[in-house]
C-alpha cells in the first residue's frame, strides 16, 4: 500500500499559497509577509497573542488552526517562556473547592472540612479529556447556539440557511446540525419536543448579545413562561423580564475578581460601600431563594426526582445543602466565611501562605501571589495552560507535551494537522485552507465587523453617563473617509446599516483608519440605545458550520466555553443607505373610469380614494440586484387580511418590460408591457407580475426577488431586492384603511430615473 506523509500533503498546501496570491488574499505586501515569517521563525521564542475575538468568525476554525500550524513549524507550540498561542487561559478557578470540585467536578452541598490535594499529582491529559468530553454531555450548560437552534424556529430558518453558510458543503447546512443533535454531540437540555420554560440568568445580558436578539425576544423569549433576571443595574434584558432581583454593585460586596493565568495573581474585591436600597449580594440571593424553595417543597411534599440528564435532586434540602446545614448563611458574616476558606483551600491559593483569616488578609492586600501548584489541578475546568507553573520563570504553555513528552490529548497523541473526520473531509477541510468570508445576511458591498469597547467592560458600563460623555454618547459605526465621501455621508450622519436580516440605525464616525468595504461597530450597546431597539446584532446571520459541531473524534467534543459554535458577531455583509439619495415622488389616484369593472366604478363614483399623497424611495445597486426602499406615510396601518371586508397596506414597483414606456395608470398595453415587483403587508412574501393592461396581471412561478417591511411612528418602511436592467421605475402604493385593492390605488403619474446608490 502507497502512502503519503502529512508533512508532504501539507507541503503540497502551502505550495497553493505563494506569496503573491496570500498578498492578494490579505492585502499585505509580499515582503512583509516574509518578513514577518522569517523572523518568527528564528525568534528564540514567539508567541501568538489571540484572545477570544480569533474566535468569533465563521472561518475562526481555520485561523486558529493556522496559527497552531506556525507555532508548529517554527518550534514555539510551547515549554518555553513567551511561546505558544495565548488565547484567554485561566488558573482553576478558586470558589469551586467550595463545592467539593475536583477532578470529577464538584456538588450542590458546600463544604466545611479542610480540603486537601488531589489525590493525585498528574494526569494523563489523553485519558482525561475523554473523562471531560463526557462530562460536557452529563453536565448542566448547554452550548447557546445549538439551544437556539433547538428551540426558536424563526431563528434556526435564518441560521441554516444555504445562501449564507459556506458555499462548498455537499449538503444542506440543516442535514448536518439534525445529526449533531440526534448524536448528542452537542447537548441541549430541555431535548425537544420539549420546550423551556424557565430562564433564570445572573450577570449576563441575553437581549444585548445573543445573535439576533429582537427576533428572539419576540419567538423564544416571548414563549418563556417565567423569566428572572438577577442583576445590578436594569439592562435590555432586565427589561423584558418579568421578575428582577436587585443585586449589589461591584464595590458594595466582598468577592474574587480575576484568576487570567497572564498574571501570577488571584486579584480580590472588598467592599467599599454599604449595598444601596433593596439591593444585596448573589450569595444572599440565592441562599434567600434556596430556602424558601426548600420551605414550599416540604409544603407541597415535593419528592426527590432525577433530571434528563441523570442528576438526582431533593428540593426538600436544598437549603440545608447549600448553607452546609447552617454554617454558611446569608449576610456579611456568612459571605466572608465561605471566601475564607475559599482563599484558604483553593488549588491555586493554599500554598501562598495566607492561613487563618485567608480572606481578611487576601483583601487587605487586594492580591494574592500564586506559589505553588498541583499538576493534576492545572488540568481542570477552563485551565489550557499544560504546564508545571514555579516562581521562577514565567507561565508557558503545553511543557507536558514538549518537554516531558506526554501524549497530547489528540485523536494520535500528536498535534494533528490531518483531520480525516467524514465532514472534515466533505468541507475540504481536512488541513489548512483559505476560505472567504460566507455572505452573512446577503451579498452587500460592507462588510460589518466588531471588537470591544474601550469605554465599558461588555454591556456593564455601556450606558454610562460619566463615560458616555468620554465618546459620542450613543452608538456609532466607524467608516471608511472613502466609503463615506462615496456614498456622501458626513460625520455624525444617521445612517442605517441593513441585510436581509434586519437593520440597526445608528451615527457614522468617518474615520481614515478603517479599510474601505468596513463598517466597524464595537460591542455591547444596550437595545434601549438604539432607535426601535435594534443593535448591531439585529443583522447578525449567525450561520452555523459544521465542523464546529463535530464529536466522537478524539479531540473534536463539546467542552463548555472550549470546543462548540460560537456565533458570530464579527462579520456581517450590510448595505449603508445614507448613500443612495432619496427621492420624494409625488402620487395621484387611479382614474376611475379607467377600471374594468361597471360595479368598481359605480361603488367607487362618491368615495375617497388614492390617500397616499407621496412616496420617497431610494435605490442601491449591490451586484446584480437592485434595492429599493419606499417609505410613506400610513397613521392607520393594515398589516394583515383577517376578513372578507379588511385589506392590506401594499405597495409595487413598476418597470418598462421592453424598455418602452407604458402608461402607468392602466398598468401598459399589449405593446408596452409592465413588470412588477409588490410587496404585501402580512404575506409570506413578494411577488413578481406581468401586465398588459388593467386586470391582466400575470404572477410569475418563479422569481428572485426579497422584501421586508416595517411600520414605525406612522411610516411603512419597505425595502425589496431583485435583479433588474434599469432604474426606470413608476411605484404603486394600496392605503388598507381606505379599502383600496386591485386596480383603486395610488401611482406615480410618470416614469422616474432612480439615482443608484
Amino acid at each position: 500500500m502507497k502512502v503519503r506523509t502529512v508533512f508532504d500533503l501539507m507541503k503540497d498546501r502551502v505550495n497553493e499559497y505563494p506569496l503573491d496570491r496570500v498578498a492578494e488574499i490579505t492585502g499585505v505586501h509580499p515582503g512583509n509577509i516574509a518578513r514577518v515569517a522569517r523572523e518568527f521563525a528564528a525568534a528564540k521564542s514567539a508567541m501568538i497573542y489571540a484572545s477570544w475575538g480569533a474566535c468569533k468568525h465563521y472561518h475562526s476554525d481555520l485561523f486558529q488552526r493556522g496559527m497552531a500550524y506556525l507555532c508548529a513549524l517554527t518550534g514555539n507550540s510551547g515549554g518555553k517562556p513567551g511561546s505558544g498561542i495565548k488565547v484567554s487561559t485561566w488558573w482553576p478557578p478558586p470558589a469551586t473547592v467550595l463545592m467539593g470540585g475536583g477532578i470529577g467536578g464538584g456538588g450542590l452541598r458546600l463544604q466545611t472540612e479542610p480540603a486537601g490535594e488531589l489525590p493525585i499529582d498528574r494526569v494523563s491529559m489523553q485519558e482525561f479529556s475523554k473523562m471531560t468530553f463526557q462530562m460536557g454531555r452529563m453536565g448542566n450548560a448547554s452550548p447557546l447556539i445549538p439551544w437556539l437552534y433547538a428551540h426558536d424556529k424563526k431563528w434556526r430558518e435564518i441560521a441554516h440557511k444555504q445562501s449564507y453558510n459556506d458555499p462548498s458543503l455537499p449538503r444542506p447546512v440543516k442535514q448536518y446540525l439534525k445529526e449533531a443533535l440526534a448524536e448528542n454531540w452537542q447537548p441541549v437540555s430541555p431535548k425537544p419536543p420539549r420546550k423551556p420554560k424557565f430562564l433564570y440568568f445572573s450577570g449576563p445580558n441575553p437581549l444585548r448579545r445573543w445573535p439576533n436578539p429582537k427576533l428572539i425576544r419576540d419567538s423564544l423569549w416571548a414563549g418563556l413562561e417565567t423569566i428572572v433576571t438577577c442583576d445590578f443595574r436594569m439592562s435590555t434584558s432586565g427589561l423584558y423580564s418579568d421578575y428582577i432581583l436587585p443585586a449589589c454593585g461591584y464595590y458594595e460586596k466582598p468577592g474574587i475578581k480575576y484568576t487570567s493565568s497572564y498574571v501570577p495573581y488571584v486579584i480580590v474585591g472588598d467592599r467599599a460601600v454599604p449595598p444601596l436600597y433593596d439591593s444585596m449580594h448573589e450569595w444572599d440571593i440565592t441562599l434567600l431563594l434556596a430556602k424558601k424553595i426548600q420551605e414550599r417543597s416540604r409544603e407541597r411534599g415535593i419528592e426527590p426526582y432525577t433530571d434528563s440528564r441523570g442528576g438526582n435532586h431533593n428540593l426538600a434540602t436544598l437549603f440545608d445543602d447549600l448553607s452546609a446545614d447552617g454554617h454558611y448563611l446569608m449576610g456579611e458574616e456568612g459571605e466572608e466565611k465561605a471566601l475564607d476558606y475559599i482563599m484558604q483551600y483553593s488549588a491555586i491559593t493554599r500554598n501562598s501562605g495566607l492561613g487563618e483569616g485567608a480572606w481578611g488578609k487576601a483583601a487587605e492586600r487586594g492580591m494574592v501571589k500564586i506559589k505553588k501548584v498541583q499538576p493534576s489541578a492545572l488540568a481542570v475546568y477552563f485551565n489550557a495552560v499544560y504546564s508545571d507553573y514555579t516562581e521562577e520563570e514565567p507561565m508557558n504553555q503545553c511543557g507536558w507535551f514538549v518537554n516531558m513528552k506526554n501524549p497530547w490529548p489528540t485523536l494520535t497523541g500528536r498535534q494533528q494537522f490531518y483531520i480525516d473526520h467524514p465532514w472534515f473531509l466533505e468541507a475540504g477541510e481536512e488541513m489548512l485552507v483559505h476560505k472567504e468570508p460566507v455572505q452573512s445576511g446577503g451579498k452587500y458591498p460592507i462588510r460589518m465587523t466588531g471588537g470591544h469597547t474601550r469605554w465599558s467592560m461588555h454591556s456593564i458600563w455601556r450606558a454610562n453617563p460619566q463615560l458616555l460623555r468620554l465618546q459620542r454618547g450613543e452608538p456609532v459605526a466607524y467608516i471608511s473617509a472613502e466609503d463615506a465621501a462615496r456614498r456622501k455621508i458626513k460625520d455624525h450622519d444617521y445612517i442605517r446599516l441593513k441585510n436581509d436580516v434586519g437593520k440597526v440605525e445608528l451615527r457614522a464616525k468617518v474615520s481614515p483608519s478603517v479599510q474601505p468595504g468596513s463598517a466597524i461597530v464595537y460591542h455591547a450597546w444596550e437595545g434601549y440605545q438604539f432607535r426601535d431597539w435594534a443593535t448591531q446584532n439585529d443583522v447578525t446571520a449567525s450561520p452555523i458550520k459544521p465542523t464546529n459541531m463535530v464529536g466522537n473524534y478524539g479531540q473534536l467534543h463539546y467542552r463548555m466555553a472550549s470546543y462548540t459554535m460560537n456565533h458570530v458577531p464579527k462579520e456581517v455583509a450590510a448595505a449603508a443607505w445614507k448613500n443612495a439619495a432619496e427621492v420624494k415622488l409625488p402620487l395621484q389616484p387611479t382614474p376611475l373610469d379607467a377600471q374594468p369593472s361597471a360595479y368598481v366604478q359605480k361603488a367607487w363614483a362618491n368615495r375617497e380614494r388614492g390617500n397616499v399623497p407621496s412616496v420617497a424611495v431610494r435605490a442601491l445597486s449591490v451586484g446584480d440586484q437592485l434595492v429599493l426602499r419606499l417609505e410613506w406615510a400610513a397613521p392607520d396601518p393594515r398589516r394583515l387580511i383577517n376578513d372578507n371586508d379588511v385589506y392590506a397596506d401594499a405597495c409595487a414597483v413598476i418597470f418598462p418590460s421592453n424598455g418602452k414606456d407604458a402608461e402607468l395608470s392602466t398598468m401598459g398595453s399589449p405593446e408596452r408591457p409592465v413588470t412588477t415587483w409588490y410587496w404585501r403587508a402580512g404575506a409570506p412574501g413578494p411577488f413578481l407580475a406581468t401586465a398588459t393592461g388593467l386586470g391582466t396581471v400575470s404572477r410569475a412561478a418563479k422569481h428572485g426577488l426579497q422584501a421586508t417591511g416595517e411600520w414605525q411612528a406612522g411610516f411603512w418602511n419597505v425595502v425589496i431586492a431583485g435583479p433588474a436592467k434599469s432604474a426606470r421605475i413608476g411605484v404603486a402604493v394600496w392605503s388598507g384603511v381606505s379599502g383600496e385593492r386591485a386596480g383603486l390605488k395610488s401611482h406615480t403619474p410618470a416614469w422616474h430615473d432612480l439615482k443608484v446608490g
